[in-house]
């Protein structure tokens, strides 16, 4: 049966769904990371790169078939070169990029093997944060976190184990604290956040957070005309635009109200 005639006879599916079931589904499947031996996916690439995403080892990259028989049989000795690895995989990752691994870029000499120094790790942890919750203010916790998060947080700190044992929740808490204490991350009895500092810090290493879903609305707040207004017409519209409506009033915070409002423009798609 030639496509036209198979489309033909799936169109009760839908062309989207046809198209799915005949070349993503053949394209994506459930593997192991060749540097954990943790659960990845697999994309299928042409040559010989694959093309595999890796939470574990810091998300999605490419690797040669030679590069991938030699990680494969690295012993838990090399478990520091991987974790230096897994921070060049999720470094990339931030910006959108996917980092390519040949046999030359795991020799011996490579830089991408080389531990890095703690406050580099540390910065590397407040990107990363900030990549995952880039809305000023936004909570996040170390205990109750998806296993891929959590995953995503044990590249950033460099851990060395596949498991997240008692000793990773105690790494995590010290670079939070130690955040804390140079004034990038706040913490509150609910738990920790990234500072107003922590959000510039990250602006000045020129590293964008993912794109934002959301308006921010610069208006007047506390009159009932102005509430009104916001109420029955900007708020909707731009909820029915697809993206989710803030008012510097409606959100929780501890910052200072002009901190806030710059934040919250770096942090929007647009202002209202």
């Amino acid at each position: 049966m030639g496509w036209g005639m198979a489309i033909l006879a799936k169109s009760k599916l839908g062309l989207f769904e046809y198209f799915f079931e005949r070349t993503w589904r053949k394209r994506v499947s459930a593997t192991s990371c060749p540097i954990w031996k943790t659960p990845a996916i697999f994309h299928e690439t042409s040559g010989d790169f694959s093309d595999i995403d890796s939470p574990r080892a810091g998300g999605r990259f490419e690797i040669t078939g030679t590069a991938r028989e030699i990680v494969s049989e690295w012993s838990d000795e090399m478990n520091m070169q991987r974790a230096a690895l897994s921070q060049a995989i999720l470094e990339a990752s931030i910006v959108g990029a996917k980092l390519r691994l040949s046999a030359d870029d795991l020799g011996p000499n490579s830089p991408l093997l080389k531990p890095r120094r703690h406050n580099e790790t540390m910065m590397l942890f407040l990107r990363t944060v900030v990549h995952l919750n880039p809305n000023m203010g936004e909570l996040f916790f170390t205990r109750t976190l998806s296993p891929e998060i959590h995953e995503i947080y044990c590249a950033a700190l460099a851990w060395e184990k596949t498991q997240q044992t008692l000793d990773f929740f105690k790494r995590h808490t010290l670079f939070l604290r130690h955040g804390r204490e140079i004034g990038i991350f706040d913490e509150s009895d609910a738990g920790f956040s990234v500072s107003f500092r922590g959000f510039q810090q990250v602006e000045d290493l020129g590293i964008v957070s993912k794109e934002s879903p959301r308006i921010f609305v610069a208006m007047w707040f506390g009159a009932d005309h102005t509430n009104t207004y916001f109420e029955k017409a900007v708020k909707p519209a731009i909820r029915a635009a697809g993206y989710e409506c803030v008012r510097i009033d409606e959100k929780h915070h501890n910052e200072r109200i002009d901190e806030q409002i710059l934040a919250e423009i770096r942090n929007s798609m647009a202002v209202f």
